[in-house]
């Protein structure tokens, strides 16, 4: 077996039989990475604290022919918040889940590191009850997209260019219709113009202008229009979405 060793989120984790951990790390130079943690559940193993959910660590890793083996690990970040508050832990687990269900295992994806752990550090960057989590959401899953290869223009029409008079959603094109072109697409789904607007312009913001955004008013029918997209463009639907949810409601 090779040895070698990575950067990465710990995205994913399950037990193994009575002792093992089985993580799933979200890398800089590997993408994901499926890796046996032995004896991590053992109170007193040193491979318990660098395999804990949402830990930025580097990791000395053993090629396996199916998993590989952690050799041992260093903690980078902790981000300890992120497991002790329940909104902000629900929001992890649910775009961690996301990640781990669009990310392939050894396919590098820089991109959707460095976004997730962009995410990471503005949900540890301030008290919760200053942070914008509908917006960091909403943001997240615009930029994942974009560093998936989906790129939305949220903008213009997609047919015409039109700038104004926005009201529907090709859901197969992948972009916004006026008023005056929705009907060559009868499967388009119908939005306030506010809620492209909104888009476009907190898809413009970085992590630190997130609050200049309300999304209040619009925040059902983006979350329909992204969980929509998602859905048809690749496929994917997480468990933990409705944990996310129930905590928020």
């Amino acid at each position: 077996m090779s040895l070698y060793t990575v950067s990465g989120i710990i995205i994913r984790r399950y037990p193994l039989g009575e002792a093992d951990t089985i993580v799933h790390i979200l890398s800089k130079e590997r993408g994901k990475v499926e890796a046996v943690a032995k004896g991590a559940r053992r109170i007193r193993s040193r491979l318990l604290a660098v395999t804990q959910p949402f830990i930025l660590g580097e990791y000395l890793l053993f090629a396996g022919r199916s998993l590989e083996r952690i050799n041992q690990g260093e903690i980078e970040c902790a981000y300890r918040r992120l497991r002790e508050d329940l909104n902000l832990f629900a929001l992890c687990t649910f775009c961690c889940e996301l990640v781990d269900k669009v990310v392939q295992v050894g396919e590098p994806a820089p991109k959707v590191f460095y976004l997730t752990k962009g995410l990471l550090d503005y949900l540890h960057s301030d008290q919760p009850e200053r942070l914008h989590l509908e917006n960091a959401l909403t943001y997240y899953l615009i930029k994942l997209l974009d560093a998936l290869g989906y790129q939305v223009d949220f903008s213009s029409c997609l047919l015409c260019g039109a700038k104004t008079g926005l009201t529907a959603f090709s859901v197969v094109e992948g972009g916004p219709l006026c008023s005056s072109c929705s009907s060559n697409d009868l499967n388009s789904l119908r939005f306030q113009p506010a809620v492209f607007c909104s888009l476009d312009k907190l898809s413009s913001l970085g992590w630190a202008k997130l609050g200049i955004i309300k999304l209040g008013p619009y925040q059902s029918e983006i979350e329909k229009l992204l969980e929509t997209f998602y859905h048809y463009h690749l496929e994917v639907e997480t468990r933990s979405a409705a944990f996310w949810k129930s905590i928020r409601s």
